[in-house]
């Protein structure tokens, strides 16, 4: 995908799979529209402080935060 060509990247249950969740989310952040958002569904925590920062810190900036289920 071109580079700021999306408007919104779904995220769905598939971070606890990948070797390295932030590639996975700079390649989200890089083909986002500046005014776009990343919008993700995940069934487990991040095992460490620094994944969990950088997950939240995401979001943080990519669009509002989801609430959290409980």
């Amino acid at each position: 995908m071109a580079d700021d060509s999306v408007d919104a990247v779904v995220v769905r249950m598939v971070l606890c799979s990948l070797p390295d969740v932030g590639v996975a989310l700079a390649e989200a952040r890089w083909v986002l529209k500046a005014d776009g958002q990343i919008r993700s569904l995940e069934h487990v925590r991040a095992d460490t402080r620094v994944l969990a920062r950088a997950i939240r810190g995401a979001g943080r900036r990519a669009g509002p935060r989801l609430p959290r289920g409980r």
